[in-house]
């Protein structure tokens, strides 16, 4: 006679998988931004290594000098860029120090960023920039050729300038970061109001290359709340909001 199946843990009656692990408290301030966690870590160890270039001799940076750069670089982006809160802006670019300092800055901004993958085709990253209605882009040179038909203001993560305008219309807008920050104080940041419901963030679905589907399905909005609850499933117990 056959023994009677023993239901799988992981999943509950309704079918749904379920962690093991305990239930993780999730944030309760509903006015908490992306942000203040990283500001928070700050205080607490301001000369803790945070950040790092895997290159040899790349640049590192500490929780102080992630959060003052962060901020400084919040403030240019509202002052110096134009941007607004209800704008989005895309980050194309490879993995480095930059990128998720500009991503925090955006969202300290209480503005959209949109990420894309650098192998992107031209095609994939208009449909993603159309779908998140991008108002600028942050690249490197080398990528320029990919969004040199958007027609957006651009902001080059690296120097290279002149590589940059070979493949853009003469009177594209294009700013080197170093320029951009230069000259700015993070004293000058003024928090905007954040709800934990807003769009932080806008990531596109993956475009199929199997023909079938030419290009990405759309861009899905991810929440503060959103991300602040997967860091509290991932930090340590002691370092949850």
């Amino acid at each position: 006679m056959a023994s009677a199946a023993v239901p799988d843990a992981r999943y509950g009656a309704d079918g749904v998988y379920c962690s093991l692990c305990p239930p993780a408290p999730v944030v309760s301030d509903l006015g908490l931004s992306l942000t203040d966690p990283l500001l928070r870590h700050a205080d607490a160890c301001p000369s803790a290594l945070t950040l790092a270039d895997a290159a040899p001799g790349g640049r590192t940076l500490t929780f102080a000098e992630l959060c003052s750069t962060d901020l400084t670089t919040a403030v240019t982006l509202s002052s110096r860029a134009g941007v607004r809160p209800v704008d989005a802006i895309l980050i194309l670019a490879p993995n480095s120090v930059l990128y998720p300092l500009c991503f925090f800055a955006i969202t300290a901004l209480g503005t959209v960023s949109t990420t894309a993958n650098p192998d992107y085709t031209p095609r994939e990253i208009t449909k993603q920039v159309s779908d998140a209605r991008a108002k600028l882009v942050i690249t490197v040179s080398t990528l320029v050729p990919k969004i040199a038909g958007l027609r957006l203001p651009v902001i080059l993560l690296d120097d290279d300038a002149k590589a940059a305008a070979s493949s853009l219309p003469p009177d594209a807008t294009v700013t080197l970061y170093t320029n951009l920050i230069a000259g700015v104080k993070e004293t000058e940041y003024r928090r905007p109001p954040i709800k934990q419901s807003d769009t932080a963030a806008l990531l596109s679905t993956p475009p199929s290359r199997s023909g079938v589907a030419p290009s990405s399905t759309g861009a899905l909005p991810i929440t503060p709340f959103d991300m602040s609850a997967r860091h509290c499933q991932l930090a340590p117990r002691a370092q949850r909001i």
